[in-house]
């Protein structure tokens, strides 16, 4: 740090005055300009005295006035002095504060070069974060593109359903309305299958009664041609007259239980059929009841008994 300026005393025809001029500006630099001009002072008092010896009239006057200025001056310099002597202490203290401000300086650079590093390395892995985050979401995009598609398409494929759904509710009602109307078709033909099995029934006692009354009307009549000494023949040519061989048809029971026939001797199970059912082509019925006894359609022997059905 530099001094201001302060002025600097000059040699005159008067004594000692003051010149422009600047003191140094701190520590030793400044005492060895201030000596030298206390030995010009001095230098100067010496002259003063010398010519002091032998004054003039105006002589004493003059002398006392210039050792007023000399005192003025003398006082002058040590104010100066004494403010050098603080500019000299505030500059040192001023030098070692600049001296610390560098260091921390100094350090505060360090610092913050390491600090600026440490924030590159930062920023570096961030970015690389940035990155692998930006990658992360570009994928999770992609997934979620994905996972909409596929939503879409279940949604699609949900809404076939349900279409399907619906159509097969309906066919399902339909088949309901179907099964009741069969259910009611059903009860309706049950109620007239029993009507029919009822009168079946009531034919087939009918039919029995009927052949049992034409196997007893053909017993009857055997037994008249027998006891006239002729009977009645069937055979294929129609009808003729021929004796009569033994033993004649017989009912096996009473009205409604199974009857029995007596076979004779010119008999056939397609003859028993048509005088029995009035169709020959029923022979089989009555072949079918009988297989414990017969071996074949035309295993007849005479007396044999045959269940006609």
């Amino acid at each position: 740090m530099r001094l201001a300026a302060h002025p600097r005393p000059c040699l005159g025809g008067s004594g000692l005055h003051t010149c422009g001029g600047r003191l140094p500006g701190r520590g030793d630099a400044a005492r060895p300009y201030l000596t030298l001009t206390l030995l010009l002072l001095c230098h100067l008092m010496t002259a003063d005295v010398a010519r002091a010896a032998s004054p003039g009239p105006d002589g004493y006057a003059q002398l006392r006035a210039d050792n007023a200025a000399l005192s003025q001056q003398v006082e002058a310099l040590e104010a100066q002095l004494a403010i050098a002597n603080k500019l000299d202490a505030q500059a040192s203290r001023l030098a070692g504060l600049a001296e610390r401000l560098e260091a921390r300086l100094a350090g505060a650079e360090s610092a913050t070069v390491a600090a600026g590093e440490a924030a590159a390395t930062r920023v570096d892995s961030l970015n690389q974060q940035l990155d692998r985050l930006a990658e992360r979401l570009h994928d999770a995009e992609q997934r979620a593109a994905a996972a909409e598609a596929k939503v879409a398409e279940l949604q699609a494929r949900l809404k076939q359903q349900q279409l399907s759904v619906e159509e097969a509710l309906m066919r399902a009602d339909k088949a309901e309305k179907l099964h009741a109307g069969l259910e009611e078709s059903h009860a309706r033909l049950s109620t007239e299958n029993e009507r029919l099995s009822l009168e079946l029934a009531t034919a087939k006692e009918r039919q029995a009664e009927a052949m049992q009354r034409v196997l007893e009307l053909d017993g009857q009549l055997a037994a008249t041609t027998a006891r006239a000494g002729a009977g009645i023949a069937i055979g294929d040519d129609g009808i003729s007259v021929a004796p009569v061989r033994d033993p004649v048809a017989v009912p096996s029971g009473a009205s409604g239980g199974p009857v029995v026939y007596e076979v004779r001797g010119d008999d056939t199970l397609s003859r028993i059929a048509a005088k029995v059912y009035g169709n020959a082509s029923d022979w089989r019925r009555i072949f079918d009841a009988n297989r414990d006894v017969l071996n074949g359609p035309d295993d007849l022997s005479l007396g044999m008994r045959l269940i006609i059905p």
